[in-house]
């Protein structure tokens, strides 16, 4: 599907000070909004940093379980899928399908500069195409969901694998983009391997920083046939750990 898709609006300001202790992730949403400025910074490779004692950005969800470092950093474009029963019925959750793409390498060189541009500190319009936002981003892999409804992350790229169950969620915060087909933000996730055997050197994922996604908040399903199903573009930024 070659929707746009909106990215978070956040301001980056934040990245020219020194990192806390655990640090908070920044979002790389809008700092990946524009590849091309990235490449006019030409960041020296000193500023490399360890990442793996990052924490998501904060929220009510749960802190990052004792033991866990962050192993990858990710962009997830995709859809967001409800079911109808009946055109005037409720829009029920069939899980979501996304493109991973994988930001890691830029957070550990931006995240641990001292300057940035100040053209990347401005804030980031709602209606920017996240796609331009990924160009320059190898992919990762894809996130799924299985028949039995099991969420799934396939990192194909690194041969790693999480087969997850929900542990805990929050509301996205009331800044958050919506979608250019109106859908509210989604919200903020918490999974953890699921115990089946599966997974494959990964153990939790947030979802973060998430935009667009929800389904109309009224008549989500007019227009639509029985058994039909209603998909809405989200961006989210996904942070595994190990």
């Amino acid at each position: 599907m070659h929707s746009s898709l909106y990215l978070t609006t956040v301001l980056l300001s934040t990245l020219t000070h020194a990192i806390p202790t655990p640090p908070s992730i920044p979002s790389l949403l809008p700092l990946l909004s524009s590849i091309s400025t990235l490449h006019h910074l030409s960041i020296d490779a000193s500023h490399s940093i360890d990442i793996g004692n990052t924490s998501p950005p904060p929220s009510s969800l749960q802190p990052v379980p004792s033991g866990m470092k962050l192993q990858y950093a990710a962009i997830g474009l995709g859809t967001q899928n409800y079911t109808c029963t009946s055109p005037s019925s409720t829009a029920s959750a069939e899980g979501a399908r996304a493109t991973l793409y994988d930001a890691t390498a830029v957070l550990r060189t931006v995240a641990g500069a001292n300057k940035l541009s100040e053209e990347l500190s401005q804030q980031v319009s709602c209606h920017a195409d996240a796609r331009n936002a990924v160009a320059g981003l190898p992919q990762l892999g894809q996130h799924y969901f299985t028949i039995d409804g099991v969420p799934s992350f396939d990192l194909s790229a690194v041969g790693k694998f999480l087969s997850a169950k929900k542990v805990g969620t929050a509301d996205a915060p009331s800044t958050a983009c919506s979608g250019r087909d109106g859908g509210a933000a989604v919200a903020w996730l918490f999974l953890e391997d699921d115990g089946k055997g599966c997974s494959k050197d990964l153990k939790a994922v947030y979802r973060v920083n998430t935009a667009g996604g929800s389904p109309d908040a009224e008549n989500p399903c007019e227009g639509v046939e029985e058994g039909g199903v209603v998909t809405r573009d989200y961006s989210a930024q996904y942070m595994f750990y190990a």
